[in-house]
């Protein structure tokens, strides 16, 4: 699988009205914003931040999983006021399958104004065009409509439900997901 080409030097993507970059610890206070709002945070099954040096340390999370070549993590950047408003990434490679999952989150003050579709678009487009891999998957718990919405639109087909499949971490209970799939010919 010839994915290494993201991990060596992943480009800077660009939409009409966003770009996709990498993380920079400038970026901090915008991740604080989105992480510790736990509307936002709600359907990553983890806490909301409580404090600044929670984002700086996931600034250097995130960094060290792309240095260890394990996850991809982006920043959607506002273009008009370079805020970052969301999060997106690429994770779980599948060198036998020749497939990743795409995961994506986005600050709430943005949400319903096709971001993420955007943004998300943009990302696969590159991913398929730079590489062989041949799936994007994405797994949403039922609740999450607005993050369903976004795989209906990317036209991400629905293959699969599993019940109890992931570990929310605020509540130690597990959770069910639908299991969707985009196939590099569907796109």
């Amino acid at each position: 699988m010839n994915t290494n080409i993201l991990f060596r030097n992943f480009k800077e993507l660009h939409t009409l009205r966003f770009y996709i970059r990498g993380l920079q610890t400038t970026d901090a206070k915008d991740l604080y914003e989105i992480f510790s709002d736990f509307e936002t945070v709600k359907y990553q099954q983890i806490p909301p931040m409580e404090n600044m040096e929670q984002a700086e340390q996931t600034i250097v999370n995130f960094k060290k999983g792309y240095d260890d070549k394990q996850k991809i993590r982006r920043c959607i950047v506002d273009l008009a006021s370079n805020k970052v408003l969301g999060l997106i990434s690429l994770h779980t490679f599948n060198e036998a399958n020749s497939s990743a999952c795409i995961g994506f989150m986005l600050n709430r003050k943005y949400w319903n104004n096709g971001i993420m579709t955007e943004t998300a678009q943009k990302l696969i487009e590159y991913v398929f065009e730079s590489t062989d891999l041949n799936i994007i998957e994405a797994r949403v718990v039922p609740q999450n409509i607005g993050s369903r919405k976004v795989c209906e639109k990317l036209n991400f087909k629905e293959i699969d439900f599993k019940e109890k499949n992931v570990l929310n971490f605020r509540d130690k209970t597990y959770e069910d997901q639908y299991i969707y799939q985009l196939q590099k010919n569907t796109n």
